[in-house]
C-alpha cells in the first residue's frame, strides 16, 4: 500500500482541523500583561506600580488607563517606565502620554533609555525613539524638543 501525500492529509477533517489550530495558535496576538511570559508580568506589574505612584495622579486615570497600559508591548512599557522616571512626569499629563504611546508602533532598537550612573534618584535617564530625543531631565541643562 503506497504511503499517503500530505495533502491526502489535509482532505480529511482531522487534518483540516489540525492545521486550523495551528494557524490560530501562530496568528493570535500576545498581550504582555496578564498571562505573557513572566518577564512580561513582571514588566507589566513594574510599569503599573511606576504609573500609579506618579505625584498628583488621580485613581481615576489610573483606573481608566490601567486595561490600556496592559495591552501595551513589552518596548512601549519600558518607554512608560522610563517616561514615569523623569522628574517632570506628574499625573496631569501620564494619561496622554500612555495614549500616545499606544498607538505608536515601536520596536526595541528604536527606544533607547540611558541613566546617568552616580545619580541617586532613578529619574535621571533620556529617552529617544526613532533617534530622536523626547525627554531630557533637569539634570542635563538641556531642554526637550517634545514629542
Amino acid at each position: 500500500m503506497p504511503n499517503p501525500s500530505p495533502s491526502h492529509f489535509l482532505r480529511r477533517p482531522i487534518g483540516q482541523v489540525a492545521l486550523l489550530l495551528v494557524v490560530l495558535a501562530v496568528c493570535l496576538p500576545v498581550k504582555p500583561c496578564p498571562g505573557g511570559s513572566p518577564v512580561e508580568e513582571i514588566g507589566c506589574r513594574e510599569t503599573l506600580q511606576l504609573y500609579a505612584a506618579l505625584p498628583g495622579i488621580k485613581q481615576a486615570v489610573v483606573a481608566k488607563t490601567t486595561p490600556l497600559i496592559q495591552t501595551l508591548s513589552y518596548t512601549q512599557l519600558r518607554a512608560l517606565r522610563a517616561f514615569c522616571r523623569l522628574p517632570d512626569m506628574r499625573g496631569d499629563n501620564a494619561g496622554s502620554v500612555v495614549e500616545r504611546l499606544s498607538g505608536e508602533t515601536l520596536t526595541y532598537e528604536k527606544v533607547k533609555t540611558r541613566s546617568f550612573p552616580g545619580r541617586s534618584r532613578p529619574s535621571s535617564s533620556i529617552i529617544w525613539i526613532n533617534r530622536a530625543p523626547l525627554c531630557w531631565p533637569r539634570q542635563t541643562g538641556r531642554k526637550s524638543p517634545g514629542w
